[in-house]
């Protein structure tokens, strides 16, 4: 049967590279004044700059484009671990030979896969990006649902295939 499991990225924007990126215009920030370092003060305690500034080298949050920039590092590491984009739906990756769907919200993944895919595949995920551990669907949001193993009738995959129409490769879901 099939099981799911929701993890939030840690620190997500933080995660992403400028460097990684071609063609980042190179931000600078002005740092507040309890993380300066030493090395900025004189021997009295006076600061040796009016308003120092340091090069901005990770994706921060609140920058314009933020969102874009970890949107782009999560899809690289997500393609990286076997999975593929499904046509018209953003958010929604497929990867063939596990039989697995992911859905990616912004920091949130939520993994739909075969019972015995589960802890392999969210390893494979933290080995590219930095991930809480995982807990059932169930657990982040009570839906007065409850959680239980499913396994697709022949007749519901077909209908998945018809209505959808979702292929990779040569190869229909």
């Amino acid at each position: 049967g099939y099981s799911g499991q929701n993890a939030d990225a840690f620190k997500a924007y933080m995660q992403a590279k400028h460097a990684d990126f071609d063609g980042v215009t190179e931000t600078w920030v002005e740092l507040p004044q309890d993380r300066w370092p030493d090395e900025w003060f004189r021997p009295d305690g006076t600061c040796k700059y009016k308003r120092p500034v340091v090069r901005l080298l990770r994706n921060l949050y609140g920058h314009p484009l933020a969102g874009l920039w970890w949107e782009k590092h999560a899809d690289k590491r997500i393609k990286q671990c076997g999975f593929q984009r499904v046509n018209g739906w953003e958010c929604l990756y497929f990867h063939p030979k596990r039989r697995a769907y992911l859905s990616v919200y912004v920091d949130d993944l939520k993994l739909a896969c075969p019972n015995s895919e589960l802890k392999g595949i969210w390893a494979d995920l933290n080995k590219v990006l930095d991930l809480h551990p995982p807990t059932p669907f169930h657990d982040s949001v009570d839906l007065g649902c409850e959680q239980r193993e499913f396994t697709p009738s022949e007749a519901e995959v077909q209908f998945q295939k018809d209505f959808y129409g979702l292929t990779f490769g040569d190869e229909h879901i």
